[in-house]
């Protein structure tokens, strides 16, 4: 029969099937959708990710973005790249109180409490994440109340670093991991070198920090106490006060009564501006991205060992990772970004830089790790070694506040003999309330 010659029946027809059969409609939709869009897929909008980097992690991160994109259907990812923690934190801050903050942004786990209470980040244990690959206390450092914040990407604890040169040069022994402060102070004193003619001390022994990440292994060796639970500053508490003056006033002493370390003046803070790093300094405190610092500048001449312990052994833990934000569109890409970004082959080519340690676990002792990049072996199971007796800084959102107070006025003290300890510490404890309490 010839439909053609009843073009109304067939029009009745047609649309008479099309309103009863919804699995026509929708492939038919489908077909045209198709049609129109040249059967491409649909494109994912780019993921943004903030993050600080040195200008050679830049170059190895970008390449992974890259490499991101290739397995995960052309996700693209905008890098935010930033000089600093700090500045890290202020920039997504500011794109939050708009409602445009990158999707992932790197943190440092001293800095939880501020994320958490301020409620800018996610729980991750809804993608149910694998635990057991990552290093255990690494991992604890993002976790509060059964709650998983970040993916841990890489850590660091604080060490002793020295001059092999400079000790061989003076006949004094090399660190050892059995040193304590006075094993410290009496090398320190042997490769200061003061210079008559000039009257001026043209070597030191020792370069100091009066950043509290610095000296608060050394309170915690003498069983002293930042803050408690909730954090409650305990620095002028009477349970502590005599284990934090004694801390705290051996370390302002290297400066101000031993003369043993540069003034703050001279030098600057390591690792940029350090004297340690133009060889003027024969020891100084700093984290395994010192010696990427190092390797640059005199490579073969420095090694590194456990920071001297006092009454028992601490030392500061720094861990940083990568969080979701809760303004994120697509949390489901940004947890693949962050799953890429801290898995094993990826950790492994940002640590062969020689700028921290890995949080994957098999890492730890993999050549890659141990054999730091350069002409002659470092002691790199240091920092595996002191991460047992590792602290991090207290948890207080005010962190941030907290340390910058407290390592002023550990300048002051270094730089005003007339200043006690006990009244440092109780100065301290003022700007720590201030700070947290607004008292």
């Amino acid at each position: 029969m010839d439909w053609s010659i009843y073009p109304s029946a067939w029009q009745s027809l047609f649309m008479h099937f099309c309103s009863h059969h919804i699995l026509f409609k929708f492939f038919f939709s489908f077909s045209l959708v198709g049609l129109l869009t040249g059967c491409k897929p649909v494109a994912h909008p780019p993921l943004q990710l903030i993050a600080w980097l040195s200008s050679a992690e830049k170059t190895h991160f970008k390449a992974q973005l890259v490499e991101f994109s290739l397995q995960n259907s052309g996700i693209q990812v905008d890098l935010i790249a930033c000089n600093n923690r700090t500045q890290c934190r202020a920039e997504f801050e500011s794109r939050f109180k708009v409602g445009q903050a990158p999707d992932v942004c790197m943190i440092a786990a001293q800095d939880l409490a501020y994320w958490i209470q301020s409620k800018k980040i996610r729980n991750l244990l809804a993608y149910q994440p694998d635990e057991q690959s990552f290093v255990s206390k690494v991992w604890e450092a993002f976790v509060q109340k059964d709650r998983l914040y970040a993916l841990p990407f890489r850590w660091s604890t604080l060490a002793l670093y020295y001059n092999r040169t400079i000790f061989e040069q003076h006949g004094v022994p090399f660190p050892q991991t059995s040193w304590e402060w006075g094993d410290l102070l009496t090398a320190a004193q042997a490769l200061t070198v003061w210079d008559e003619r000039h009257a001026e001390t043209i070597q030191y022994g020792l370069e100091v920090s009066p950043s509290v990440e610095m000296w608060a292994p050394l309170v915690w060796q003498n069983y002293g106490e930042f803050a408690r639970e909730g954090g409650t500053c305990v620095l002028a508490d009477p349970q502590f006060l005599q284990s934090n003056l004694q801390a705290i006033g051996f370390y302002a002493d290297l400066l101000r009564e031993h003369h043993v370390a540069p003034s703050l003046s001279l030098g600057g803070y390591p690792p940029k501006g350090s004297l340690f790093l133009t060889r003027k300094a024969a020891m100084t405190f700093g984290d395994r991205e010192l010696g990427y610092y190092l390797q640059k500048r005199f490579p073969g001449e420095w090694d590194v060992t456990e920071l001297p312990r006092g009454r028992q052994a601490a030392s500061l833990l720094k861990v940083e990772g990568y969080a979701i934000s809760t303004q994120t569109k697509y949390p489901d890409n940004a947890w693949k970004l962050i799953s890429f970004l801290t898995r094993e082959t990826c950790q492994a080519i940002m640590i062969q830089e020689g700028n921290h340690a890995p949080s994957w676990q098999s890492l730890l002792s993999s050549k890659i790790f141990l054999d730091f990049p350069g002409p002659r072996p470092v002691q790199n199971s240091v920092f595996t070694n002191s991460l047992g007796f590792a602290k991090l800084p207290p948890r207080v959102p005010e962190w941030q506040k907290v340390s910058i107070a407290l390592t002023e006025e550990m300048s002051n003290l270094m730089m005003n003999p007339q200043i006690s300890a006990r009244r440092s510490v109780e100065q301290m404890q003022v700007q720590w309330d201030k700070s947290v309490h607004g008292k």
